[in-house]
């Protein structure tokens, strides 16, 4: 336990030294009901951890298992819908006497590998989650682009039989019908639209700021 302090020390020493903020470093940071992680790294706006490292005191086969199971167990209790990264850090002998190994939680045929420490700059790790944000945000554009599409062709297959009945005269449609008709329609792309103008006043639809 003593060994496992002094590399935690020498650690958090090390993620100051280079940009972690204080408050997102959370030492033995609560997962569930029992399970707790030696160290994670949590996202200062969201308040949730974004990185999670186990402390272990031998780089040795029982230990390294030991500690991948424990990772995905906290993974698995967080239960978070984004990539969390996982590393061990055991003693070295050399300067800064650590040395971080990366866990691929979700492929174990894929290799764990020593890492070089230069990436675990938090400017860097700032940069992959804003890239990682962005991608997403795009992913979600896309999706919404293609459900509006889909809906618009469901609304103009709709009208296109609804004109064909009128003109053969097996439906009758008025300037009623017509009108609510036209609300049922907007209704339907209401929730597509970020800016809706009605009666020459103009909604605009809240959006949360997304700080980082």
């Amino acid at each position: 336990m003593e060994l496992e302090k002094n590399i935690m020390d020498k650690f958090l020493e090390y993620l100051i030294s280079h940009g972690y903020p204080k408050e997102s470093i959370a030492i033995e940071y609560k997962i569930g009901n029992k399970s707790r992680v030696d160290l994670a790294i949590i996202d200062i706006v969201t308040k949730l951890p974004i990185t999670l490292f186990e402390i272990k005191s031998k780089k040795r086969n029982e230990y390294i298992n030991m500690g991948k199971n424990q990772l995905e167990r906290y993974l698995r209790e967080l239960n978070i819908n984004q990539e969390i990264p996982t590393y061990l850090v055991f003693p070295s002998q050399h300067e800064p006497f650590f040395e971080v190994m990366e866990i691929d939680t979700k492929d174990p045929l894929n290799p764990d590998k020593i890492i070089n420490l230069r990436s675990l700059d938090y400017n860097l790790q700032r940069r992959a989650r804003l890239t990682e944000k962005t991608y997403q945000a795009e992913k979600d554009k896309l999706k919404a682009i293609d459900n509006f599409s889909i809906v618009c062709w469901i609304l103009a297959g709709a009208l296109l039989i609804i004109g064909v009945l009128s003109k053969v005269f097996i439906i009758e449609i008025d300037t009623i019908d017509m009108l609510l008709l036209g609300a049922f329609v907007g209704l339907i792309l209401t929730p597509f639209a970020s800016k809706i103008k009605f009666w020459g006043i103009e909604f605009e639809r809240y959006k949360t700021a997304n700080k980082e």
